[in-house]
């Protein structure tokens, strides 16, 4: 059970359509996260530590930022609780039933249950922060097409501050297959490497988070 990968994401949808009329309960979903910290100095459980952070190819910690990297030193297990539990209450309850399982062991733990994690069905406004960077980009959309307006349309020399943001303009360049006397022509090489690489690093780590993936096997292959 703890070889390969032992994120269990749940059922998203299924959690959320959960309701009981009669006293008003929903379902909301909950995606926690538990940190095994220590576990002693028993072989045994060293070995199933080692299988479950397979082999430990990756390390984090429940503190590091999971936004860019996945955290892989934590588990990722989902809970179906009502939606009047807070985050923190889920925690606390997690807590006390892993404190049950992992009593009388050397395993020592930590729960954490972002809050932002957890959702339910019902609807909640956008956040300043959501809709500022719509109206960014939504400025920067308008930006673009009027400066390709312009560069398609207008006669004579042309303001090149409006032009940097023209789609024609910029796709022009991209295309160009033109080379000036001055160019490196194995920086581009570097380049082309550099974007493959970070694509399949990408794809890796998003291969090695998801629950049906057996990352222990994909690490020692």
């Amino acid at each position: 059970i703890l070889n390969g990968n032992v994120n269990q994401l749940g059922d998203f949808d299924l959690c959320l359509q959960s309701n009981e009329k009669d006293h008003n309960i929903n379902g909301q979903y909950c995606l926690s996260s538990i940190q095994i910290e220590s576990v002693g100095y028993s072989p045994y459980l060293l070995a199933l530590h080692r299988l479950m952070q397979s082999h430990f190819h990756f390390k984090s910690e429940l503190d590091d930022p999971g936004h860019r990297v996945p955290r892989f030193s934590s588990i990722q297990w989902a809970l179906c609780v009502p939606s009047g539990c807070s985050p923190r209450d889920v925690e606390f309850g997690l807590t006390d039933t892993l404190s049950k399982i992992f009593e009388n062991t050397d395993l020592k733990f930590r729960v954490r249950v972002d809050p932002d994690m957890c959702q339910t069905n019902h609807r909640k406004e956008l956040p300043m922060s959501t809709v500022i960077a719509s109206c960014i980009f939504v400025g920067i959309i308008l930006s673009e097409v009027a400066a390709t307006m312009y560069d398609y349309w207008a006669v004579g020399e042309k303001n090149r501050w409006i032009v940097a943001f023209s789609l024609w303009k910029n796709f022009s360049s991209l295309i160009s297959v033109k080379k000036s006397q001055d160019d490196i022509e194995a920086i581009h090489g570097i380049r082309f490497l550099n974007a493959g690489l970070l694509v399949i690093a990408h794809k890796c780590m998003a291969l090695f988070f998801v629950p049906y993936v057996n990352r222990t096997e994909m690490i020692e292959k």
